[in-house]
């Protein structure tokens, strides 16, 4: 039974009190010799049943908004990603590209499970699951995939060993992102979501999606157009820039150029430098 049934429940259970104590009253009245107003005794019927009905769809309404509210709405503004990269950027050092040639598997598996740690505190899921990055064996035509089964990041032992950080933190992105949208499903069934909030809507289109999924083996361009993964693309594709932007700022790639230098920004709280651009590739207009 979730929280919310039970409030529900306790809630009838007190309406049933109220209005088994009004009618043993009346019982008590009507053997007395006092004359019951009939009048009153229907207004007296009436203000129960409509205390009943108060009670138990606005103590439901108020458990609705009170559960997702601040924290698993605003959690992606109270931690920002940029920010949460600055804090970790000392772990995050494998994940450059000179490094991440050097590293073992299991290494780069750690890697990426910092940055799955930052995103599913970003999305603000990190409370109600862990997600945990596995590599695995899967046909080359894939990347990575969402286990729901152990809420995992599968990623393909192939591209672990061949595939650059930057194409592997693209995958982790992505497919944490498919956590959030099962996380959104999930809520949504146990009434944690409200038809009044803003993610009802995503959360009602993903199930609809994943209750008829395609997974591109039949139809590509379905599988492609799906809200649930272009969602996740493009999730995945502004968290590789904040990714590549900070990392590359804080440790450096090769000389900065005046051109670059007036990206630079001071962060208040740390005195961390860091760039505000999306691309440092075509800052100078080359390609390197």
């Amino acid at each position: 039974m979730t929280t919310e049934g039970a409030i529900v429940i306790a809630i009838i259970i007190l309406a049933v009190i109220i209005a088994v104590g009004l009618a043993f009253l009346l019982v008590r009245l009507a053997k007395s010799d006092r004359k019951i107003n009939p009048v009153l005794t229907v207004i007296l019927i009436l203000v129960v049943i409509g205390a009943g009905y108060a009670l138990i769809n606005g103590g439901r309404d108020s458990f609705l908004k009170a559960d997702l509210t601040p924290d698993s709405q605003e959690k992606t503004d109270y931690w920002p990603r940029d920010t949460m990269i600055l804090q970790e950027i000392n772990d995050l050092e494998p994940l450059q590209e000179k490094s991440w040639k050097k590293l073992s598997p299991d290494e780069k598996v750690a890697a990426l499970q910092k940055v799955a740690d930052i995103e599913s505190r970003h999305l603000g899921i990190d409370e109600a699951t862990e997600i945990k990055v596995k590599r695995q064996k899967m046909p080359y035509t894939m990347i990575g995939q969402f286990d729901p089964t152990d809420q995992s990041v599968a990623v393909n032992s192939i591209y672990l060993d061949q595939g650059t950080p930057y194409l592997l933190i693209n995958t982790t992105c992505h497919e944490v992102y498919h956590g959030y949208e099962m996380y959104l499903v999930d809520a949504m069934a146990d009434r944690k979501i409200s038809r009044k909030q803003h993610t009802y809507d995503k959360a009602k289109q993903y199930l609809n999606e994943f209750s008829n999924y395609k997974d591109g083996s039949a139809d590509f361009a379905g599988y492609y157009g799906q809200a649930c993964e272009a969602d996740a693309r493009t999730y995945a594709e502004d968290a590789v820039m904040s990714y590549r932007t900070q990392i590359n700022a804080h440790y450096g790639r090769n000389a900065i150029s005046n051109k670059q230098k007036k990206y630079l920004i001071k962060d208040p709280g740390t005195n961390e430098m860091f760039y505000i651009i999306p691309d440092l590739d075509n800052v100078d207009g080359t390609n390197r």
